[in-house]
């Protein structure tokens, strides 16, 4: 961005909506410092992938329950979220394929592995929705 005030604190932000349905930002604006003549960068975290609602049950049956936490296996980046209400996850950064470790507790009976391959995307809306069983 030309033209910044040299010794100001000036504010850059991205316009998400022109982003790629499977880029998400974990900041859209940050904040930068420029000195006289200086070149400034301006970092802005990326998660490219797939946002997805999954509903997650466990083998028992029963939805895996309110704050559990659950992180993608085997990436370079580190993508984790928090089960909402019935088993419901919302995350972002997601492979057509992979695992999710999910915890509610440090007991190996509150611990459990997902196995998913993504469905085809049957909407506009960016997300896609998911079932999986959580073993």
């Amino acid at each position: 961005v030309p033209y910044l005030t040299p010794y100001r604190e000036t504010e850059v932000s991205l316009r998400s909506d022109s982003l790629n349905n499977q880029v998400d930002l974990d900041t859209a604006s940050v904040n930068v410092v420029p000195t006289r003549g200086a070149i400034v960068r301006a970092r802005f975290d990326t998660r490219v992938g797939y946002r997805v609602l999954m509903n997650l049950t466990q083998a028992n049956g029963k939805a895996v329950p309110f704050g559990a936490t659950a992180t993608l296996l085997d990436t370079t980046k580190e993508s984790s979220s928090i089960v909402g209400e019935d088993g419901q996850l919302y995350i972002s950064g997601m492979p057509e394929k992979g695992a999710l470790q999910v915890n509610w507790g440090k007991d190996q009976a509150q611990q459990c592995r997902v196995a998913f391959t993504l469905p085809e995307q049957q909407d506009n809306t960016g997300v896609v929705m998911a079932n999986a069983v959580c073993r």
